[in-house]
């Protein structure tokens, strides 16, 4: 492995380490939010990327220090409730990467519920194993966030090694293959245009369909892409 990058396989397991108990997951928050028209969302802790422009700072760094244990039971009671007061039709996890404490995601996607589950995740930990198994799930939407438009882009996003990148792909065509409902959001805002416009043409031939990823300006994401010496390239 290349010195200073990492692999976001093998992290993941150190992370599973800490935020994984049994069936129980580590979250940090339960929130109502505007993403997809209205969402009840359960922020976890824990994630296998360190993107430089990720919106999640403490609790993405001191995974140890945040949070509590939360069964599956409990986390689709909380979100249930926030989203039935609210009149949400969509439950969600965020913050931190889903596809973490697989046994936990399983079981939380099994249960009984009336809200679509979006599953928003980097993508890096989707195997056959698991795909299988979503394929299973009903009134399920994974959401796969594309970091960059080319394996170097992504290992300057992500501080991972680039192959992971490939792994990404791998994930994506295993949802079609197994007719998982999915789309692909792509964060295009450091990409040069010409791979932006080459990876565009790839994810076409696929048959996927994209979204174009918004970026928000937080001021503590801007700080630390200004530390990391990377300019935006695109902001719509």
């Amino acid at each position: 492995m290349r010195e200073g990058l990492y692999d976001p396989r093998r992290v993941a397991e150190g992370v599973e380490r800490v935020v994984c108990r049994g069936e129980e997951r580590k979250y940090y928050r339960f929130r109502a939010s505007r993403f997809y028209g209205g969402s009840a969302v359960a922020d976890t802790v824990g994630c296998n990327l360190n993107c430089v422009f990720c919106w999640v700072d403490f609790p993405r760094t001191h995974i140890r220090r945040v949070g509590s244990f939360h069964s599956p039971a409990d986390v689709l009671r909380r979100l249930s409730s926030i989203a039935s007061s609210r009149g949400f039709g969509y439950i969600r996890l965020s913050g931190g990467e889903p596809t973490l404490c697989r046994d936990h995601l399983l079981s939380l996607l099994s249960l009984p519920r009336k809200q679509v589950f979006i599953l928003e995740t980097n993508g890096t930990l989707l195997d056959e194993d698991l795909v299988s198994a979503l394929s299973g799930v009903r009134g399920l939407h994974v959401r796969v966030s594309l970091k960059g438009s080319s394996p170097a882009e992504f290992s300057r996003l992500t501080g991972a090694i680039p192959e992971a990148y490939e792994w990404v792909f791998r994930g994506i065509g295993l949802l079609k293959e197994y007719g998982v409902p999915h789309h692909v959001s792509l964060v295009h805002w450091f990409s040069e245009s010409r791979e932006l416009v080459e990876v565009l043409a790839r994810l076409d031939s696929m048959g996927e369909r994209v979204e174009l990823e918004s970026f928000i300006p937080y001021p503590k994401v801007v700080e630390r892409l200004r530390r990391a010496g990377i300019e935006l390239k695109r902001r719509f």
